[in-house]
């Protein structure tokens, strides 16, 4: 069993007995001596041992290497066949001491050891046996056991050898698996447990397999048609930090070394001591300093792959000799680098969705509509700052369904029933709803609109929507709808107000016309002219009515001030309604307990006195009507109160309107115009009017003025 290369089978026997590691075994028994040493080329002979020439022929075709040494020189007796050929020759005849490698490597020490009568079994031992190809790597248990002459006397050593290469080589590709198994399992454990942040994920994986399998570990990223290093990891925390700034700034063009290569064709490529050219011939003098400084025995690179597009290159690279890196390693660093291409295309894709996210949010924030997105079954996970800005909530208050606390309750039904069928359907959506402002606590009109995204397959994923304010428009629209209704009732009230003298002026011209063509007496004559007088009179009024409504109506109403005696004015109405005073019947009496003075414009508060005292007349019912003039506290008090009809409740907000009456237009006259421009009048000269009125009891009118301007 000795080999003259300092790597033979004797000096790994040796080391391997002389040792006990985790992999390996030493056995020993303890020595047996029943008589001293004997002198080489003494003592028992070869026969000795074999008792017969059976047992050696036997010896001499067993599979297993032995060989029989004698005496303390340890001569070799007998060498079989097996032994020979893992040796490469036959070294029968020959003491192990000729041999100076054997006492160098200690083997000397360990057959002395023997030879004392230990027993020392070695297991799995490595050894190089010459075959016409090379070398051939074989593992051998060995047996080293004295043995004994006939008398009883240890005579020298026996050596027996078992080839266990296929048990050791099963093994191996076993822990291999485990191994393999267990770098794939912590990179995928590491990978999950990553952020989806690309630099954690490359961090992750550089890192796990420097600690569990190699030196040094690289990244390379396909950026521009150029491979950048992305993330460079080392066990010695200083060759780390040279690499890093050293190999940072390279750009690696496509096809460019060993890197380039490998992003260009796709292929993993392993190579045993790289060159500097084989690194990169563009940046062969840096690699050249580096591996100077850092040899690599072997660097193994593999593609990354994403969606069937090579985006990037793993490498791993060893310094030592041994273990080599084999297939076996790049079957593994594939696999790694498949599970580091799903890591990083989730996270591309992540990283796309979240600067999709930023932009819409960006540009929601800038909108000055609500916006709002949900989930695929409609529940709201966002509003934009606008929103809460407008109905005062917060997220907390607003996200899911809760939101639906400012809508308006008369709106809320049909709102969720249109948002239902539009999640339901997947269709788009469009309702308006009222919702209340914060500010205020009003409640203003939006129109909602509402669409879905779809995935690749055509499924909701998500919900955008924008509620617009529209309140101003629906005011509008509102304000057309009662302005036309305003215009219609306004043309028959003032086509049957207008019909009516116009009807009456015909049937007296037509009269004076029938008279005069009688030649009649003159009395009868100036009756019908003084009812056409009245009528004309009539459409004055009207006609002057409604000149009053444009001037107010576009601020052209300018008063003329002047003292006046507001006692003074009652009066000279009053006297001016004396006819239709008595064709109603109803007395009209004035309380004043002196005359009171303002700086008004006369003519305008004649029509404020007028118009009250023709409504006191027209809806009296034949009843007394007071009219009051007071000075309380410098302002003027005009009290016109009557006993007739009175005012239901519901329109006494609104009479003061333009076009507006509390009773039906067949029973009463009026174009509804006279309250409104009273109104106007009073308050045009800083004063006030209201009532106090119960149906069927009467109503009163107060107008308060103040009697000189103010400061």
């Amino acid at each position: 069993m000795l080999r003259t290369a300092p790597s033979g089978a004797w000096a790994s026997v040796a080391s391997k007995a002389k040792s006990a590691s985790t992999t390996h075994e030493m056995t020993t028994e303890e020595p047996r001596r029943d008589g001293g040493e004997e002198e080489a080329g003494t003592g028992p002979n070869v026969d000795d041992f074999f008792e017969g020439r059976s047992i050696r022929n036997l010896l001499v075709e067993a599979p297993a290497a032995i060989a029989i040494l004698r005496g303390p020189d340890h001569v070799v007796m007998f060498s079989n066949p097996a032994n020979n050929r893992g040796l490469g020759r036959d070294p029968t005849g020959r003491s192990v001491r000729e041999f100076p490698e054997a006492e160098e490597q200690g083997y000397l020490a360990l057959l002395d050891r023997v030879y004392r009568g230990e027993t020392i079994s070695a297991r799995e031992s490595r050894l190089l046996i010459p075959t016409p190809v090379g070398p051939q790597e074989r593992f051998i248990d060995f047996v080293y056991q004295p043995w004994r002459g006939s008398d009883g006397a240890i005579a020298g050593v026996a050596i027996f050898g078992f080839d266990v290469t296929s048990n050791v080589r099963a093994r191996r590709s076993a822990e291999e698996a485990a191994r393999r198994l267990s770098i794939l399992a912590r990179v995928s454990r590491a990978l999950s447990e990553a952020t989806v942040d690309l630099g954690s994920i490359y961090h992750a994986v550089a890192c796990l397999l420097t600690e569990q399998a190699d030196d040094h570990v690289m990244i390379h990223l396909l950026e521009d048609d150029c491979l950048r290093l992305i993330t460079a990891e080392h066990r010695d925390p200083e060759v780390r930090a040279t690499l890093r700034q050293h190999l940072s700034p390279i750009a690696l063009r496509l096809g460019d070394g060993v890197v380039g290569r490998v992003a260009a064709t796709g292929d993993s490529v392993l190579v045993e001591r790289p060159t500097p050219e084989e690194l990169s011939v563009q940046h062969a003098a840096t690699y050249s300093a580096l591996l100077e400084r850092f040899p690599v025995q072997s660097l193994l690179s593999v593609p990354i792959r994403v969606r069937g597009r090579v985006v990037g290159v793993l490498s791993l690279s060893r310094h030592q000799s041994e273990p080599k890196l084999t297939h076996d390693d790049c079957v593994l660093l594939e696999d790694v680098a498949d599970r580091a291409a799903l890591a990083i295309s989730a996270a591309q894709h992540h990283q796309k969705l979240v600067e999709s996210e930023r932009r819409f949010r960006t540009l929601a924030e800038a909108v000055p509509e609500f916006i709002w997105t949900s989930s695929p079954d409609g529940s709201v996970d966002y509003f934009n700052q606008r929103w809460y800005e407008y109905t005062g909530l917060g997220p907390d208050e607003s996200l899911g369904t809760a939101w639906l606390r400012v809508v308006h309750e008369e709106d809320v039904a049909a709102l969720l029933e249109v948002w239902k069928q539009s999640v339901d359907t997947g269709c788009d959506c469009e309702f308006q709803c009222r919702i209340r402002r914060a500010a205020d606590g009003s409640y203003r009109w939006m129109l909602g609109r509402c669409v879905p995204v779809r995935d690749g397959a055509g499924h909701v994923t998500k919900w955008v929507g924008a509620l617009t304010d529209i309140h101003a428009q629906k005011e509008s629209e509102r304000a057309k709808a009662e302005a036309i209704k305003v215009r219609d009732d306004f043309l028959s009230i003032a086509g049957h107000e207008l019909r009516t003298p116009l009807a009456a002026l015909q049937l007296q011209v037509q009269s004076l016309e029938r008279l005069a063509e009688r030649n009649v007496e003159r009395e009868r004559v100036l009756e019908r002219l003084r009812k056409v007088e009245h009528h004309v009179a009539r459409l004055d009024r009207l006609v002057s009515e409604l000149l009053n409504v444009t001037r107010i109506a576009s601020g052209r109403l300018e008063l003329q001030k002047e003292p006046v005696d507001l006692v003074a004015l009652v009066a000279s109405v009053v006297e001016r309604f004396a006819p239709q005073i008595a064709a109603t019947h109803s007395p009209v009496t004035i309380q004043a307990p002196g005359s009171v003075v303002g700086n008004w414009d006369g003519m305008r508060v004649d029509q404020v006195v007028t118009n009250l005292l023709g409504n006191a007349l027209k809806y009296g019912a034949g009843k007394p009507i007071e009219v009051g003039v007071f000075a309380i506290d410098g302002r003027a008090r005009l009290v016109v109160r009557d006993h007739g009809i009175g005012i239901p409740p519901e329109h006494q907000a609104r009479i003061f309107e333009r076009f507006q009456r509390a009773v039906s237009d067949r029973h009463y006259g009026g174009l509804g115009l006279g309250l409104w421009i009273t109104r106007q009048v009073v308050e045009a000269h800083g004063g006030t009017i209201g009532l106090e009125s119960k149906p069927g009891e009467g109503t009163t009118f107060v107008v308060e003025l103040p009697c000189r301007e103010g400061p």
